[in-house]
């Protein structure tokens, strides 16, 4: 028993051991004879306490499969918003709540570069951290463009087979009447297509937390203080508002709603002790979460009604919440943060229920959340296509709901077979370790060198490993 742990503890892909820019910091090769040395000498207890705390001091923690989870189901929820007059909409969550999947989808995302970033900068130091920021924020740039080119694409080509203009639709008829100054500002993250402007705002987010880094690591009252300074003054003055064709969202007012998620992830045990193990704070917290999620829920409802509109504080309309949005109006924001405290409280780290296979298709998602958005934007372009050509239909609307998301699933699990792949490579590459099992099954190889992938918000950094059957 020993034994295994010893190895799920140096395998765990989850897992990475602290490191410099010249390569690995902690004890390495000799931490690890080490710890062999005292299993020879059958000094277990010793040998779990060294393997945790010399041998791997700057673990990432365990995976928390919750985000993973709740971003799979933005993902899912987005892409049948992005349908136009979508009846399925109803079973979402704008129906029953002032915030919607955009609001889940950025805190999650904000989270989760936390979590790597912010470990990064820990162990690595600020200049790292930003290095790897960089790198995603140009993967991302370069999948906003692949995107845009690909709903041209597609638009000329529904033009072309249907003999309809499907540009205005899309905001895609100033490129199409100016061409040259269309590609400039598209280049330039200017104007966009409707349904990918999330993107860009995901370039100004991460971009954010890059600068205010150190202060998120080691002073997070002051980036979140800041933060929020900068969000009444745009609620105040509408600064940065969004006019014309150019940006829906609001960066400078959505970049509170990241930067929250980023010190969370950052500093997510003190997080949890002071707003989920904290009785005194739960006793407070807990009842205003859920009266605001009640009174948001009647809210929305009774807006449905004009017998009962007349009884509201002030109006929920739906077209009230959707001009709300691009300036993350105060109701929206507390609204989404209601609903993550009450999330957090009822489901637990490590629940089993989302690790099972009725769950893993969502959470494959929520892995994947780059590719799969991307996925799923041009698939609903696809799908508005094939509904407006059969007239509305409710069958097709299902028919498109049920293709689409099987679709995104079957792109998520391309995306972690190609991931498995890539791991298996990267431990075949770097230099070896044996951790020997007691139980007669495969032993361990454990590569030095880390994992190959690219970290990312949906990646922490790897051991990189392979398993070979004894001869």
């Amino acid at each position: 028993m020993p034994q295994a742990a010893d190895a799920i503890l140096l395998t765990s892909r989850n897992c990475a051991p602290k490191t410099t820019a010249n390569g690995l910091q902690f004890a390495g090769r000799p931490g690890l004879i080490m710890a062999l040395l005292l299993q020879r000498m059958r000094l277990p207890h010793v040998r779990l306490w060294f393997v945790r705390v010399v041998v791997m001091p700057g673990v990432v923690k365990e995976r928390d499969v919750r985000l993973d989870f709740f971003r799979g189901f933005a993902l899912w929820t987005i892409f049948v918003n992005h349908i136009p007059d979508n009846p399925l909409s109803i079973l979402t969550t704008r129906s029953y709540g002032f915030s919607d999947a955009a609001e889940i989808f950025v805190l999650v995302s904000g989270c989760t570069a936390g979590i790597v970033y912010g470990h990064l900068a820990k162990n690595r130091g600020t200049l790292a951290a930003r290095a790897a920021m960089g790198r995603r924020i140009w993967a991302i740039y370069k999948a906003q463009l692949a995107l845009a080119a690909g709903y041209l694409g597609l638009a000329f080509l529904a033009s072309r087979f249907f003999g309809k203009v499907y540009w205005d639709g899309e905001h895609l008829g100033t490129i199409v009447a100016h061409p040259f100054t269309g590609m400039l500002e598209m280049l330039a993250l200017l104007h966009q297509p409707t349904m990918v402007k999330v993107l860009p705002l995901y370039i100004f987010m991460m971009g954010g937390v890059a600068l205010m880094l150190p202060w998120l690591v080691r002073r997070p009252l002051y980036a979140l203080g800041g933060s929020t300074l900068l969000y009444a003054v745009v609620q105040l003055t509408g600064l940065g508002s969004p006019s014309g064709d150019y940006w829906h969202f609001n960066p400078l007012a959505w970049q509170l709603l990241f930067v929250i998620g980023a010190a969370l992830g950052t500093h997510r045990d003190a997080a949890r002790h002071l707003f989920i193990e904290n009785v005194q704070m739960k006793r407070v917290l807990t009842p205003a979460a859920v009266c605001l999620l009640v009174f948001a829920l009647v809210m929305v409802v009774f807006s449905h009604f004009p017998s009962l509109k007349q009884y509201l504080p002030f109006s929920a309309d739906p077209d009230v919440r959707f001009a709300w949005k691009a300036d993350l109006a105060l109701p929206r924001l507390l609204h989404c943060l209601a609903l993550a405290y009450v999330v957090a409280l009822a489901i637990p780290p490590r629940v089993a229920w989302m690790r099972t296979p009725l769950a893993r298709p969502v959470t494959l998602c929520g892995r994947h959340g780059l590719t799969v958005y991307c996925a799923g934007a041009l698939f609903s372009y696809v799908g508005w296509v094939a509904i407006n050509q059969s007239g509305g239909k409710f069958d097709v609307f299902l028919l498109v709901d049920i293709v689409g998301i099987a679709f995104l699933v079957c792109v998520a699990a391309l995306m972690e077979h190609r991931k498995a792949a890539g791991r298996q490579w990267s431990g075949l590459a770097g230099s070896p370790v044996r951790l020997p099992q007691n139980d007669g099954g495969a032993d361990t190889q454990v590569s030095f060198r880390p994992g190959l992938e690219q970290p990312g918000p949906e990646h922490g950094p790897t051991l990189a490993t392979s398993t070979f059957k004894k001869p």
